[in-house]
């Protein structure tokens, strides 16, 4: 009649039961990816998977300016199935922002006052930098291969913006 009672107990038995039989289904487990701040998921982001059986393929993806760290079960590539799935899971992807380096040299006529090597995260700004001449020459201009939009900047002061790369050449 649908009802599940466990034990099952049979009453007021009035005739021959010879085909009662217990069926059994598979268990199925949830299984949640969730990306954490400045990713998505790529994928089926909830699943239910049959017991030890594996998950489908799900990717993490970052925003612009940050890359893919890890999941939350420590496993390390982007891309991820769960195998052999024996309960329920959330399994989160975690995300950090770039970082890059700057550093900022002279030649032998000068030097730079400021933070020469500087680590910025992703579209931030370096702090400023000053070039500074020794006796008998003068500040002419700044080059970079890296940067060819400073090529020619000629004040000896230098904030180099919106970083998104290494910059290793200035």
């Amino acid at each position: 009649n649908g009802s599940i009672e466990n034990p099952l107990t049979v009453t007021n038995v009035t005739f021959d039961i010879d085909d009662l039989t217990a069926n059994f289904a598979i268990n199925e487990y949830k299984v949640v990816f969730e990306a954490k701040d400045n990713g998505i998921i790529e994928g089926e982001i909830e699943q239910y998977v049959k017991h030890e059986e594996n998950s489908k393929e799900v990717i993490a993806v970052p925003n612009e300016g940050y890359h893919f760290v890890k999941w939350s079960n420590d496993f390390t590539d982007s891309s991820l199935i769960i195998e052999n799935v024996t309960e329920d899971k959330t399994v989160e992807a975690y995300f950090e922002i770039d970082t890059f380096k700057i550093e900022f040299a002279s030649d032998e006529n000068g030097s730079i006052e400021g933070e020469t090597f500087q680590e910025i995260e992703y579209g931030n700004n370096a702090q400023a930098v000053t070039a500074v001449s020794i006796d008998g020459y003068h500040f002419e201009k700044w080059t970079s291969d890296k940067r060819p939009n400073l090529n020619g900047f000629k004040y000896n002061t230098l904030t180099v913006t919106n970083i998104t790369n290494d910059i290793d050449d200035i």
